[in-house]
């Protein structure tokens, strides 16, 4: 957790700093080196679902993983409403100007340290697993742990699968993250805050998405189930999305002309 939210720290410094160099590939670069970072340390959100599955009973573990990823979409519902309050930032900071663009790496740098000190103060550290042996082969032969890993999720469905459906969501969130920008501003000329906008009602969303899980599992909904209908779900709902999505210029000359 430590290092991975140093990361993050990092992530948020460089995307905050990268006016303050002249060059523009240097700050391209610097803010692309924020990016980089910030993903790598976002990579504690596995850390959480870990330690819930070490901590919790086996029969608390679905709902409450279910109500751990309901807090991460919290988290990514607040965060756009920021691009409202930080729409007029202007101060300089050792001769840095921060606006409403660079301004949110600092909020990240903030938010990232604050988590840290309360990391290390009161996450208590669980227990090693008794090591039984497990890091060999069939053959006898000690292999590593990444290689280990791997053969479990290939060769365990009851891991593959849902290793697979993760993907899938992630996947399919950041592609929308990132093609609603460019699309929206097609169709409607919308900029940051309409765009953040949307993302935090996504995150609403999927917010009560998992709230509706925990609650199913609550009265006997099997974790099978869940898992086909919530694809199910997406599955149609991508289909909409392309079926019904058009560019309203292109329908008006379209119209106009017929």
């Amino acid at each position: 957790y430590m290092v991975s939210i140093t990361l993050s720290v990092l992530g948020g410094l460089f995307y905050a700093i990268a006016p303050a160099f002249v060059d523009s590939s240097t700050a391209l670069a610097s803010v692309a080196l924020g990016r980089i970072l910030g993903g790598l340390g976002r990579a504690n959100s596995a850390l959480g679902f870990a330690y819930v599955a070490r901590a919790c009973p086996a029969k608390q573990r679905t709902s409450v993983t279910a109500i751990l990823g309901g807090v991460q979409m919290i988290g990514m519902a607040i965060a756009p409403l920021f691009s409202a309050f930080i729409a007029g930032v202007k101060f300089s900071i050792f001769g840095i100007h921060f606006d409403y663009l660079n301004s949110v790496g600092l909020i990240m740098v903030i938010i990232n340290l604050a988590s840290q000190v309360v990391v290390y103060l009161y996450l208590p550290d669980l227990e090693t697993p008794f090591d039984n042996g497990s890091d060999y082969n069939e053959e006898g032969e000690k292999e590593s742990e990444w290689l280990m890993m791997f053969r479990c999720i290939i060769r365990n469905p009851q891991i593959g699968v849902p290793f697979l459906t993760i993907f899938t969501f992630n996947f399919n969130w950041q592609f929308i993250e990132t093609a609603l920008a460019p699309a929206s501003f097609d169709v409607f000329q919308w900029g940051p805050v309409q765009v953040s906008a949307v993302l935090g009602v996504m995150a609403v969303l999927v917010f009560g998405g998992m709230t509706a899980v925990h609650k199913l599992y609550q009265i006997g909904i099997s974790d099978f189930k869940l898992l086909v209908y919530g694809l199910l779900g997406n599955t149609i709902g991508y289909f909409l999305l392309y079926m019904l999505w058009y560019r309203k210029w292109l329908f008006d000359i379209n119209w106009f002309s017929s």
